[in-house]
């Protein structure tokens, strides 16, 4: 039987909590002053437990549909380098689009509005080229961080720029070469303007990829609703032949439009131990550091090991409160001069010895989830208690009930990992527990009932 209990039961018995370490100290007498001799209850606090840490690289990461159309790349100093090529089509806002008879195709713009984020250093000059895909994205094919559709030999467009972060008044204007514009307004009437799928076959598609010189990553933010503009759009110039106005027609990178970000890594230091899907890196080799980078796929794993004590004590204890906390430090977020922010929704997912992330019967990754809630799309967010996004809590006591009270049933190891497609360049490093002034700790509250 599930003897899971959980904190309300807890909070309704006992109003206050005296903590006090098992491993040193007796326990202390809680209601002395207001119970009848021999009422007491004993309440106590460990955080003893060892907890075996490792960088694991988990399988190739999807990034179908980004939010973000991510161009460039860095070197991370705890990392290593990264590259990002975006992918995408143009979106046709209208079905069935029809120029006017005797038009001519003057130009085809991409227009890039500021950059919605950024890692790296900006203040150096990054070198963009705009190619056409050789043939045109498939919307069957599940497309990840490793795909590598071909490009035409030649790009359509080059621009070296400064960036210019989440400002519209500074538009990038990338002039394309070649014949595309004049394709499309051939095809009026042919039925490749009729739907998307038309268009594509005929457009195919655009990569936006940057030499291995530059030091910064750029997001474009693409996910705007069908018909509407993210911050990125092309449009092409046409006039009609005999005729002195010149018309334009707007084409997006929107939620319409199949995209994805193809990332390349080239991981150095102890990091550079990690070379397939699976592999694995102790924090000991690694200087009691474990990493979370969620677009080149590095998590960190975690095994509560130790837990025979409390294993003994089951049907004897009720567990009240679990705290899984761990912490970087501050020159690791800010590294000369370039501040590193951790991702956002790190979550913790279920594994086993093969470091792949667990799916229950109906293909859904086992996260741990948010307390008194049964949804499995609540999971149990770590959240940042200080401004320096230094130090991260989990609550996981239910979690932890279940691995107490079910232990044959409840996986021992868990994954520190962002939402999954959350496609964030942003990165995290913690010490495990091993490390000498500020260990990951798992604390359990517990209250002995016999």
């Amino acid at each position: 039987m599930n003897l899971r209990v959980n904190r309300f039961f807890a909070f309704a018995f006992y109003t206050i909590f005296v903590l006090v370490l098992i491993s040193c100290k007796e326990s202390k007498r809680i209601g002395k002053e207001v119970q009848p001799a021999g009422n007491e209850l004993d309440v106590f606090f460990t955080d003893t437990f060892d907890i075996e840490t490792s960088t694991i690289l988990i399988d190739t990461v999807n990034t179908r549909y980004a939010e973000y159309l991510f161009l460039g790349g860095y070197n991370d100093p705890e990392i290593g380098t990264i590259r990002s090529t975006a992918y995408t089509q143009l979106y046709l806002a209208n079905n069935g689009l029809r120029f006017d008879a005797n038009s001519v195709a003057d130009s085809m713009v991409v227009n890039i509005l500021g950059f919605s984020t950024y890692y790296g250093d900006t203040t150096k000059s990054i070198s963009l080229d705009l190619y056409r895909l050789a043939s045109a994205l498939d919307t069957s094919i599940k497309y990840t961080s490793k795909s590598d559709p071909a490009l035409e030999s030649s790009p359509m467009a080059s621009l070296t720029f400064f960036p210019t972060i989440k400002r519209t008044t500074d538009t990038l204007k990338l002039k394309l070469s070649g014949t595309l514009a004049s394709e499309i307004v051939a095809a009026s009437g042919t039925g490749s303007l009729d739907n998307s799928y038309n268009f594509n076959q005929l457009v195919k598609g655009i990569a936006f990829k940057t030499t291995s010189s530059n030091a910064s990553m750029l997001g474009i933010y693409s996910a705007g609703f069908n018909g509407t503009r993210g911050r990125a759009y092309t449009r092409l110039y046409y006039h009609v032949s005999g005729e002195t106005t010149q018309k334009f027609v707007d084409f997006y990178f929107t939620t319409g439009n199949l995209r994805f970000n193809k990332i390349e890594s080239s991981f150095s230091g102890p990091l550079a131990q990690l070379t397939k899907t699976g592999d694995s890196l102790p924090s000991s080799l690694a200087s009691n550091k474990c990493y979370v980078q969620p677009n080149v796929g590095l998590a960190t794993k975690l095994t509560f090991t130790g837990l025979e004590g409390l294993l003994a004590l089951k049907g004897k204890i009720i567990i009240t409160k679990v705290d899984l906390q761990y912490q970087s430090s501050s020159d690791l977020i800010n590294m000369g001069g370039i501040k590193y922010l951790p991702p956002s929704g790190m979550c913790l997912y279920q594994t086993d010895a093969s470091n792949k992330l667990l799916k229950n019967s109906s293909g859904v990754l086992i996260r741990v989830q948010q307390e008194f809630q049964s949804n499995v799309s609540t999971p149990a967010f770590g959240t940042y208690n200080d401004a320096n996004y230094v130090v991260v809590n989990h609550q996981i006591t239910s979690y932890f009930q279940d691995l107490v009270y079910n232990p044959t049933v409840i996986n021992r190891s868990l994954v520190i990992y962002p939402l999954i497609f959350s496609n964030s360049f942003s990165r995290y490093v913690l010490f495990d527990n091993k490390h000498a002034s500020t260990p990951m700790k798992l604390k359990v509250y517990y209250t002995r009932i016999e």
